[in-house]
């Protein structure tokens, strides 16, 4: 097992967009080692799209020099007037605030950047399951033994992250 709590496939798609600000790097490493992430993989638009393992939408979509962060819209609304940050897309469901890697520079500025990463992954997780960006139809629903470390469903009840 490698040193960098980053999964490959979310590593793979950092590097295949090319010069990540390793402030954003290290924000993804950080929420991958307190949640199980994964990435859509390859790369599309010049952004990582990173998302929960076991299911759920993009919670951040990491460009080399910002990542744009997936909350609730009043959240993101709240956040970005505060920071002075831009405000994406919103609905009624989500809004996207932008988060420059240039603002990463403070322990204080980290550590809310790393909670509202959080903040987008827990959401993603409570929300619809989906497959693949739409809706899944799920007739039967299945149950997961999920490690309460790593948010990655253990097969036969072992989380191969904990090993």
């Amino acid at each position: 097992m490698s040193a960098r709590a980053t999964p490959d496939e979310i590593q793979a798609a950092l590097v295949a967009i090319g010069g990540v600000a390793p402030a954003l790097e290290s924000l993804v490493e950080t929420a991958a080692a307190l949640r199980g992430l994964t990435a859509d993989n390859p790369p599309a638009g010049g952004y990582v799209g990173v998302r929960p393992a076991l299911n759920g939408t993009i919670s951040v979509y990491v460009n080399r020099q910002f990542a744009d962060v997936a909350l609730e819209p009043e959240r993101a609304r709240s956040v970005a007037l505060q920071r002075g940050w831009k405000l994406l897309r919103s609905n009624s469901v989500t809004g996207r605030v932008r988060v420059p890697a240039a603002v990463l520079t403070s322990p204080e500025t980290i550590e809310l950047v790393t909670k509202l990463v959080l903040e987008a992954i827990d959401k993603s997780l409570d929300g619809p399951r989906y497959e693949g960006g739409t809706a899944g139809s799920h007739s039967e629903e299945r149950s997961y033994e999920v490690c309460p470390v790593h948010n990655e469903e253990m097969l036969g009840g072992v989380c191969e992250k904990c090993e």
